[in-house]
């Protein structure tokens, strides 16, 4: 049994098993050691993605009953988390964020210029994000005090009211960095910007769905991420300016079902099943097209 509890409501979603009754009978045998009952059943594509929030938790488990008979009829039930994901779809903005580069920059007052470089738009839960920062001075007689990197997640419940009868909405802080600057060539807490200053700093990204959620875009939830860029300057008058920029980035499943995931065949490249076959023994030619040709073919 797969269910679905949505705290503080839990309801059952479907009973799976081999057999149409939903069950199976172990029959008796005076065979010793394990036994093993195989259950099958496909997960829908409309469910909702796995999610723990301020609001409410999307948790799924796997249920398993045993009964059994002999001194009576005893019950067993056994329960084992079952996170759902969603991969980005093919031609999806999260499928371009894990391929493409990610470089964010601006301009303060035409007086300093941030930049931030990273090899991927996107980050994953459990891993560190490898980020090149830059502040660029465009005037003379800057200081450049500190500078920090922040991951913020936003969570938006559009099912759920504030008292404003408004969407239900939170924001916090789920890690950050951040690296103060000294002078090199005297006993000042910051540092001069004579010239294009490099930073190589890094995020620690914590677990998920206890420290941080996967991006997720439906009906009734909005859960998205944002990376921020802070540096503390003073201008010639040591007037400090707290500078800051941010750029939406994508937390996505890391994809270990191995390239096959990506490689499937569709109903236009019916030729790729010998892909999915390829154990088994099998040398006949392929089966008649039923009237249909690939396009793609020569």
């Amino acid at each position: 049994i797969l269910i679905n509890q949505f705290r503080p409501e839990t309801k059952e979603l479907f009973s799976a098993s081999g057999t149409e009754l939903g069950y199976t009978v172990w029959q008796e045998t005076d065979a010793n050691g394990p036994h093993e009952f195989p259950f099958s059943f496909a997960i829908p594509g409309h469910l909702h993605e796995s999610a723990r929030t301020q609001y409410g938790n999307i948790d799924y488990e796997l249920k398993v009953a045993v009964q059994s008979c002999g001194f009576g009829i005893n019950s067993w039930t056994q329960s084992l988390p079952i996170p759902v994901y969603r991969l980005p779809e093919e031609g999806s903005a999260w499928e371009f964020a894990q391929a493409d580069p990610f470089r964010m920059s601006a301009d303060w007052l035409d007086a300093v210029q941030l930049e931030i470089l990273s090899s991927s738009a996107s980050v994953m839960p459990d891993s560190r994000m490898q980020v090149r920062a830059v502040v660029r001075p465009l005037q003379k007689d800057q200081m450049l005090v500190d500078v920090g990197l922040r991951l913020y997640e936003k969570i938006k419940i559009k099912s759920a009211l504030d008292r404003y009868g408004d969407p239900f909405r939170s924001e916090r802080l789920i890690c950050q960095c951040r690296e103060r600057t000294e002078d090199p060539e005297g006993d000042l807490h910051m540092m001069p910007l004579k010239q294009e200053t490099c930073f190589d700093l890094t995020l620690g990204i914590p677990r998920p769905f206890d420290d941080i959620q996967y991006d997720i875009e439906s009906a009734d939830m909005s859960i998205r991420h944002e990376l921020v860029f802070t540096a503390t300057v003073l201008d010639k008058n040591e007037a400090p300016h707290y500078l800051r920029i941010s750029s939406p980035i994508a937390t996505v499943f890391r994809n270990t079902l191995g390239p096959l995931t990506l490689e499937l065949p569709d109903y236009r490249s019916a030729s790729m099943d010998r892909l999915l076959l390829s154990n088994i023994d099998d040398k006949s030619e392929d089966p008649p097209s039923r009237g249909y040709t690939d396009p793609r073919a020569k």
